[in-house]
């Protein structure tokens, strides 16, 4: 399957081990990919790997997820998905993707670089209490100055940092709830009748 369990998913990454979902996409999904797919693991990821910044920051997240209490798990996700998943970069020709999830979505990877999304200089207390889903383009992307940056993020008191994240609240979604809109389309699809 796509998804694994998170304890199986830190241990490979902190053994410098990458999974990779053995499925591929229909050719009509692959606008927006909600689950990771071989499309998305190799084109997405497996180009970065060899690039040492990103592997080190694999490798240190997977141990970092792996020491921490299970309660820290879903707010360190958080640092994964707005970086290796959602990433981007500020280079000498402009803002660039590094995301995975962006690279193996050929909207998403349209639409980040446009004028649709906000886009803010990354900081490590926003992006642990901006809340996402996994089912839409974001509406938010984090930049980091330059890639290299994405290993020092390690360096900071990341599990205190989450702790006051979590006294201080998430940020309020830039995106409808799934309920919100199951309950709109109800209303639509009543409408038609």
């Amino acid at each position: 399957p796509a998804v694994i369990h998170p304890s199986e998913f830190f241990s490979l990454l902190s053994n410098k081990q990458f999974q990779a979902a053995t499925f591929i996409s229909r050719t009509e999904d692959l606008d927006y990919l909600q689950e990771p797919d071989i499309f998305h693991e190799i084109y997405g990821h497996t180009p970065l790997l060899v690039n040492k910044a990103y592997g080190d920051f694999m490798e240190r997240f997977g141990k970092l997820a792996l020491s921490a209490e299970s309660k820290y798990r879903r707010k360190l996700f958080n640092i994964f998905w707005f970086t290796i998943e959602f990433g981007l970069t500020k280079t000498i020709e402009g803002l660039r993707a590094y995301g995975g999830g962006i690279l193996s979505s050929i909207g998403e990877t349209q639409y980040c670089l446009g004028p649709g999304p906000k886009r803010i200089d990354f900081d490590l207390l926003e992006v642990v209490r901006t809340p996402y889903r996994i089912d839409i383009m974001q509406p938010q992307y984090f930049v980091i100055e330059k890639f290299d940056d994405l290993f020092t993020i390690l360096d900071q008191d990341i599990l205190p940092l989450i702790d006051q994240a979590k006294e201080f609240g998430d940020r309020k979604p830039l995106f409808p709830s799934k309920k919100a809109e199951v309950e709109e389309e109800d209303d639509i699809g009543a409408m038609k009748c």
